[in-house]
């Protein structure tokens, strides 16, 4: 591949780094956060595992924990690694980890939480999620604006 036509691929692919986008600090922030908090689950049912089994839990269900947690910190890492690099497509990337993210707690509280556990915060849920969402929204906007304004 000659100089030139490498050259402009890396152009297309790589955003411009010369502004700050603080819709894309916002959006990491709240990556952040999230794997956190998969991982803090994670870390829990492997620190308070004994107790847990002890009492009430099957050991699917300690399974279940340890996997849920580690998979939803390792998706939001992921979505926060996409946020990060200077990617053209990562507003998309953003879309795609975020929604999974989303989906994959209201599948949980649907269908594995007790029913005496769905009622509560129900609301305040619904909000943050579609906070999120705006969030997201607004910052795909900003990156299509962005890459319509290097193309020019």
């Amino acid at each position: 591949m000659s100089p030139d036509l490498q050259a402009q691929k890396n152009k297309e692919s790589q955003l411009p780094a010369h502004k700050a986008n603080h819709l894309a600090r916002l959006n990491a922030l709240v990556f952040i956060l999230m794997a956190a908090s998969g991982f803090l689950r994670f870390y829990g049912a492997i620190k308070h595992g004994a107790v847990l089994q002890e009492f009430t839990l099957s050991a699917t269900h300690y399974r279940y924990l340890l996997i849920s947690g580690l998979v939803y910190g390792l998706l939001n890492l992921g979505g926060l690694v996409l946020i990060l690099c200077r990617h053209a497509k990562r507003g998309i990337w953003a879309w795609v980890f975020g929604g999974l993210g989303i989906a994959l707690y209201w599948f949980e509280r649907f269908f594995l939480w007790a029913p005496e556990q769905r009622s509560g915060n129900v609301l305040f849920m619904i909000l943050l999620h579609l906070a999120f969402l705006l969030l997201l929204f607004f910052f795909f906007l900003s990156e299509r604006h962005r890459v319509r304004q290097t193309s020019l």
